[in-house]
């Protein structure tokens, strides 16, 4: 991981469809990668802001405002076959029930893109890694895709 631009995340996304889901100091976003909607955010205001689809996910991040951004990029086509074998990926279903919990469920309030009320789930792909005693624990992860 290496500190990053936003600008320099822009880029890394070029072209990339899929979706992307903003953690901004007053809220949440999401949206479509290839609608343009995610040059929009403010810059200023993003603390986490991952860029996904099926084969990739370029993450940013910064613990605090004032820190400089970080990027992590996870691509699937090049790992090797031994390293696609540590993968799992399982599904969660997302909260829609608004008349139980009102508008601030996950789901109701998180996918505020077109076509976002046909999801249920959202998919997270596990990356494992071994100790040296043979355990596995989960090494890193990352969002998928919805479902």
């Amino acid at each position: 991981m290496s500190e990053i631009s936003y600008k320099d995340f822009l880029s890394a996304i070029e072209g990339m469809n899929g979706f992307y889901l903003a953690q901004l100091t007053d809220s949440l976003k999401s949206g479509r990668i290839e609608d343009g909607s995610i040059a929009t955010l403010n810059e200023e205001k993003v603390l986490d802001l991952r860029a996904f689809n099926s084969d990739r996910e370029v993450h940013l991040f910064r613990g605090c405002i004032g820190e400089s951004f970080q990027m992590r990029i996870a691509d699937d086509s090049l790992m090797s076959a031994v390293e696609k074998e540590g993968i799992i990926d399982e599904a969660h279903y997302l909260e829609t029930d608004t008349e139980r919990f009102g508008r601030n469920v996950n789901s109701a309030n998180l996918l505020d893109f077109e076509g976002a009320e046909k999801f249920t789930k959202i998919s997270i792909r596990n990356y494992l890694g071994y100790y040296e005693t043979g355990q596995a624990y989960v090494k890193d992860w990352r969002v998928v895709g919805f479902m």
